[in-house]
């Protein structure tokens, strides 16, 4: 149980870390960019294709959903906004689990993990998709 208290308390405390990374981040008014400020380099593939990568966007998604501004967090890149809202909700989850935890197989069985892993790629990918569909 100690493994697992660990465990949930490492997960609760680095979502609270990138919501924390995301409040000292200024949104990007080109919508992408963010993540330089994090001293990260531009977008390769973004310089090399002309074309935005699955990920363009993330950064300036989080930064402007932490500001409540949800539709223009959405807009920008709507999986990253996704993502921001199931990091919000696992914090309470994973803080409370550390509290009282379980048995990590119960909570992170490997086929439900699996399935769900599949899940968030085609999501991921659908969203780029759409997004590249909106040039």
């Amino acid at each position: 149980m100690r493994t697992a208290r660990v465990v949930y308390l490492a997960f609760g405390l680095a979502s609270l870390t990138v919501l924390s990374v995301a409040t000292g981040l200024t949104p990007s008014a080109a919508r992408l960019g963010t993540h330089t400020q994090l001293g990260l380099p531009a977008c390769g593939f973004l310089s090399r294709t002309g074309w935005p990568c699955p990920s363009c966007g993330l950064t300036t998604s989080f930064a402007l959903a932490i500001r409540g501004r949800f539709a223009d967090a959405a807009f920008v890149q709507p999986f990253g906004f996704l993502l921001f809202c199931a990091l919000l909700a696992a914090i309470p989850f994973f803080l409370y689990r550390a509290a009282r935890p379980v048995v990590l197989t119960r909570v992170f069985d490997v086929d439900r993990t699996f399935t769900i892993c599949k899940g968030v790629l085609i999501l991921y990918l659908t969203v780029w998709a759409v997004q590249l569909l909106r040039l």
